[in-house]
């Protein structure tokens, strides 16, 4: 499993769409992200038929309280109108706690502190499903975009709900 997982880790690195240019063709980067999903599928499968057991974690309720209030912000800043650049700081800041709050509660932090590694070494344990890690990685994208000024509202909003409902599920998994 060692082997696999540094296998797979090393293909992620090679081909996340996240890792291309900014002016790479619309055309790579779907090409990219199809070779993501092929990856994530083969790797999930490969864990199913070890039968890979997942650790035993417990969240902290006061972490859990920090990831609660950032999405809150996010929520407020909504309401209240900020731009959707503001909107998708707040909610990407809360996808990341979520992220580190739950690879310090699984003994995961330390190894990396790259958003991207710390989700990845979330599913490879098993921690978080491949679509709240696709739902994440969207998350940081949208963020991406709005560095260059290029979401909507109704993006950033988007990407509220969405942290929000990874943090239910993973509130509802582990506390």
């Amino acid at each position: 499993m060692d082997e696999v997982r540094r296998a797979y880790r090393k293909q992620v690195k090679k081909y996340h769409p996240d890792r291309l240019p900014v002016n790479s063709p619309p055309e790579l980067r779907k090409l990219f992200e199809e070779r993501m999903i092929r990856l994530n599928n083969a790797y999930r499968t490969i864990l199913a038929l070890y039968d890979h057991p997942s650790a035993t974690v417990k969240i902290k309720q006061e972490d859990l309280s920090k990831i609660q209030q950032s999405i809150a912000l996010a929520e407020t800043a909504l309401r209240n109108g900020a731009t959707p650049k503001d909107i998708v700081n707040l909610a990407d800041k809360a996808a990341e706690t979520l992220a580190e709050t739950l690879c310090r509660a699984a003994g995961l932090l330390g190894r990396s502190k790259h958003y991207y590694d710390l989700l990845t070494d979330l599913m490879i344990n098993d921690l978080i499903t491949l679509d709240e890690f696709n739902t994440l990685v969207e998350v940081r994208k949208a963020w991406s975009l709005a560095e260059k000024n290029g979401i909507t509202v109704k993006d950033a909003f988007t990407a509220v709900r969405r942290v929000n409902g990874v943090y239910l599920k993973i509130r509802e998994r582990y506390s």
